[in-house]
């Protein structure tokens, strides 16, 4: 593969990712609660603010080379109900505690979604 071959897969799936992100934030934008995005790509949350007037106080972003993130304090936000929908954009926690934030999620009516795939390519 070459540079211009990786470089292109490289914006395709950044764009996916963006598009993603978008189309989250679009179908809670109208809640009157915030979104948390964990390790959320910023370039993918700038292109989104450009796009699709972004009210960036309704995100909270939290980034896992920063903070320790952990199942319980998610639960703990999730108890307030001030959130309505949890993204995790990175592997952070196993299956059984991703089912049981899951659960927590539908208990306190927040969508928990899973992004597969992150935008960096290697």
């Amino acid at each position: 593969m070459n540079v211009h071959t990786i470089y292109n897969r490289e914006n395709v799936i950044l764009n996916q990712y963006t598009q993603t992100l978008a189309n989250i934030y679009s179908a809670h934008k109208t809640q009157n609660k915030w979104i948390m995005m964990i390790d959320a790509e910023d370039n993918a949350l700038k292109s989104i603010s450009a796009n699709n007037d972004l009210d960036a106080k309704k995100i909270l972003k939290v980034h896992s080379n920063k903070v320790k993130i952990e199942a319980e304090s998610i639960h703990k936000a999730l108890t307030k109900g001030n959130c309505s929908a949890v993204v995790l954009c990175k592997q952070l926690f196993t299956p059984n505690q991703i089912a049981w934030l899951r659960e927590q999620a539908q208990r306190y009516n927040t969508d928990f979604i899973v992004l597969e795939s992150t935008a960096t390519v290697h």
